[in-house]
């Protein structure tokens, strides 16, 4: 008995879902603007703006914002993503009428002198501003080089890696001929890695700084691209570490 009064009250529910589906489309079909207007977007919702104006991201997206159900999630988050300081955009539809809107911003990582052409990139080397105020980004590294934004991520991470300690020691970068890195460090010390085998490269530098104290001695530049080879350029006659002559 219990088992009929369930089925009963279940099939009871399904028609009333069942007539009330019908009646919603009867009424949003013959009236279109009635469903427009009852999903309209009337809230945006956005977080994570510090160095983006919120106003801005609301002006790109409000020719596409008529109602929630048909707006395009994916569109907008491609156009968000297109601004300077924004990294990623998460949009999620909150019904029936507010979008939240998440932003990640980016890290200014490096000043890349792009021919006549100055960019402020993070670790990506994805453009986040043209013509950044140098004053206010002193402190960041400096990258030259063509192609040299889009292996700019290999590069740190191979130094991250392989001998992280002298990443705060970079002053410059310089990608040559396409192909290979010049590292330029705090003291004018120029350090040439080779094409490949870069992360072997890498500790052996890690080895000769602690070996030695490069940064305290006359030497200029290490050249390391010739396999498993070191060649040493000084200013002067003889290597030097503070006063003393080696």
């Amino acid at each position: 008995m219990m088992l009929q009064q369930i089925v009963k009250y279940i099939n009871i529910l399904f028609l009333l879902l069942l007539i009330s589906s019908i009646v919603m489309f009867l009424v949003f079909n013959f009236n279109p603007n009635l469903l427009n207007n009852f999903f309209k977007i009337k809230d945006i919702k956005i977080i994570g703006t510090e160095k983006t104006n919120p106003y801005e991201l609301k002006k790109i997206l409000s020719p596409s914002l008529s109602n929630l159900i048909t707006f395009d999630k994916d569109s907008a988050k491609s156009l968000l993503e297109e601004v300077g300081w924004v990294k990623r955009a998460s949009i999620k539809k909150i019904y029936p009428n507010t979008l939240s809107i998440n932003i990640i911003e980016s890290e200014p990582f490096a000043i890349f002198y792009q021919d006549q052409d100055i960019l402020l990139i993070d670790i990506d080397g994805q453009i986040i501003s043209p013509n950044p105020d140098i004053n206010k980004f002193e402190n960041l590294m400096s990258v030259r080089g063509e192609n040299a934004e889009n292996k700019l991520n290999e590069i740190i991470k191979e130094i991250s890696i392989s001998f992280p300690g002298v990443r705060n020691k970079i002053n410059s970068l310089e990608f040559v001929d396409k192909r290979r890195w010049n590292l330029f460090l705090s003291d004018d010390l120029l350090v040439k890695l080779p094409d490949t085998d870069i992360s072997q490269s890498l500790k052996n530098l890690k080895q000769l700084f602690d070996d030695n104290q490069i940064l305290d001695s006359n030497i200029i530049e290490v050249d390391l691209r010739i396999k498993g080879r070191a060649v040493i350029k000084v200013d002067g006659e003889q290597v030097r570490f503070g006063s003393e002559e080696v």
